[in-house]
């Protein structure tokens, strides 16, 4: 898979925020140094390194593109933190974690270290997010805090973390 094309398909199916306009977009690299391996099938773009494609950025301190043969198999971000976001204002999906893996023969997307997002006023938190593609299933492990649980905070209003176009449901008066 072409890595135009690898990031708003992670992001956006790891968010469920799809940005099916931004894949035809070109993707935007910038970092302080580039190594390519042809011979190991690796990429990495190394310090303050930024993605962007669209509305979609990714910043780390390395980024790597691994391929098995013509065919890209994981991308892997690490930081402290690694931060994606995409589109503004209200509607703008944030993440932060320490590590970010897109296993693509596995179908899945992990977050590890210190997760947070952030999606229409509401929060989620945890050490471990992972999300299966092909099942659609999402699993939070652990929490940062102290008391080792994992934390969401729900606003009136906003929709559900992870759910599309989910919202709370009203509450019925008397």
């Amino acid at each position: 898979m072409n890595p135009s094309r690898l990031l708003p398909l992670l992001l956006g199916l790891l968010l469920a925020a799809p940005a099916l306009a931004e894949r035809e977009q070109a993707l935007y690299i910038s970092a302080d140094r580039v190594e390519i391996d042809d011979a190991k099938g690796v990429s990495s773009y190394l310090g303050r390194v930024e993605l962007r494609q669209g509305s979609v950025t990714l910043q780390a301190a390395r980024i790597s593109f691994f391929r098995q043969g013509e065919t890209l198999s994981r991308l892997e971000a690490s930081g402290k933190p690694v931060r994606f976001t995409q589109g503004e204002g209200e509607g703008q999906t944030r993440a932060e974690a320490s590590a970010l893996l897109y296993d693509l023969q596995k179908g899945e997307v992990r977050l590890t270290g210190g997760v947070h997002l952030w999606q229409g006023g509401n929060e989620f938190s945890g050490e471990q997010i992972r999300y299966d593609i092909d099942k659609r299933l999402v699993k939070a492990e652990r929490g940062t805090s102290d008391d080792g649980r994992i934390h969401a905070i729900i606003r009136p209003g906003g929709a559900l973390p992870g759910v599309p176009g989910a919202k709370p449901a009203e509450e019925k008066k008397p």
